[in-house]
This record gives C-alpha cells, sequence and structure tokens, in this order.
C-alpha cells in the first residue's frame, strides 16, 4: 500500500495563475514566477537578481568591516580622504548590485503583467466561443 500517492491529477494539470507568479516574482524572488510559467526570461531574471543580491551582500559586508577598521582622527585629513574614498568604492559596489537586482525585479514585474494580460485575453477568447448544442442543452435542459 503507498502512503503517498501523490497530489490529485486535477491539481497535478491546474495551470499556475498569473496572481501566483506576481506574489512569486515580487516577493520571493524576481523570476521565479516567470519561470513557473514557463517563461524562459526566468532564468535570466533570477540570475540577475541573485548576482545582485549577493554583489550587494558582498560588499555592504566589506564596507561594514571596513568601517569597524577604521580608526581616523577629525585632525587627520589625509587619512579621512582614503577613508572616504575606499568606502565609496564599496558603496558604488553595494549600488551597483542594488541597481541589478532593482532591474531584475522591475522586469519580472513587467513580465507578471503580460502574465495577467495573457491571462485576461484567454478568457475573453473562451467567452467570444459559442458552447457546443450538448453542453447548452445540458445547462438548460428542454421543457
Amino acid at each position: 500500500m503507498r502512503i503517498f500517492s501523490g497530489p490529485p491529477q486535477a491539481i497535478k494539470n491546474k495551470p499556475v495563475t498569473a496572481k501566483a507568479c506576481l506574489i512569486a516574482n515580487a516577493i520571493v524572488l524576481p523570476g521565479l514566477g516567470s519561470l513557473m510559467r514557463g517563461r524562459k526570461a526566468g532564468y535570466l531574471q533570477v540570475t540577475a537578481s541573485l548576482i545582485g543580491l549577493l554583489l550587494s551582500i558582498y560588499a555592504t559586508k566589506n564596507l561594514v568591516q571596513f568601517i569597524g577598521k577604521a580608526d581616523i582622527s577629525p585632525t587627520d585629513t589625509e587619512a579621512a580622504i582614503a577613508f572616504v574614498r575606499e568606502a565609496g568604492k564599496e558603496l558604488s559596489l553595494a549600488g551597483a548590485g542594488l541597481a541589478i537586482l532593482g532591474f531584475a525585479w522591475l522586469w519580472s514585474l513587467l513580465t507578471s503583467w503580460s502574465l495577467f494580460k495573457e491571462d485576461r485575453e484567454a478568457k475573453r477568447t473562451l467567452e467570444k466561443c459559442e458552447p457546443s448544442p450538448r453542453i447548452d442543452a445540458q445547462r438548460h435542459p428542454a421543457p
């Protein structure tokens, strides 16, 4: 006897909704919702978002370590200028990472928007289709 037989067939074949893709793209990981819907652009979105996230985390970690090691007196102008230059490099690296992450996030939101448009068009197409006489007879039996 099998303990776990997997999800019922109706659930397994249920298409992923645009709303679920939007939640995955906006909250979980940019590009994940695109992948859930079968969009190949999702691979690039996930890659860009992970690169941006890791780059900004790495630069922030280095910046915090650099600030912790800094020993600058208010009268030492040369040391202060060197500190600002070095901190500026880390800040620009963190900013670049956040910019890449933001780009991937916006791209995934645009993809989610296009999924909503696709669903709306599919719904309109289904509404325009005339039901077959057999289905119509089942809904409205003759008196």
